[in-house]
């Protein structure tokens, strides 16, 4: 484990922090890491990185921004993930009021489904004996 220790009084430590998690670092690093199972970076090759580093005030405004980007990021994908959880409850409910006859206006002169199933276990019956006393000959 290392400890990284600002030493530099122009380095705001919140955009060193971005800048270590930012894609840019680490691509710079994939190539450079050792071990397999928990990937390491020697600590000489970390001490030889070259940071950008823009005056202090720029540093604070780039964080600034990110900081707002990333908040609307984060915002965004709780809204997608309150979408997609209402998305499947309007799905489960709309196929709930088909099969319950909802969705469409119903006609009084229309059979119960009741009658219809019973009608069609009859009808399946009757097949099955035919065929039963066609292969007993």
């Amino acid at each position: 484990m290392l400890i990284l220790r600002i030493i530099i009084p122009t380095l705001d430590s919140y955009f060193l922090m971005r800048f270590i998690t930012s894609p840019f670092f680490n691509i710079q690093l994939k190539d450079k890491q050792t071990g397999t199972a928990q990937p390491q970076i020697p600590a000489n090759i970390l001490q030889k990185l070259k940071i950008p580093i823009p005056p202090l005030e720029e540093q604070k405004e780039i964080v600034s921004r990110l900081t707002h980007h990333l908040g609307i990021i984060d915002e965004l994908e709780e809204n997608h993930k309150a979408l997609k959880a209402r998305i499947k409850r309007l799905r489960q409910a709309i196929l709930s009021k088909a099969f319950k006859g909802h969705l469409v206006p119903q006609d009084e002169n229309d059979e119960p489904a009741s009658v219809l199933l019973e009608r069609s276990e009859k009808r399946d019956h009757a097949c099955e004996s035919r065929r039963n006393s066609y292969e007993m000959d």
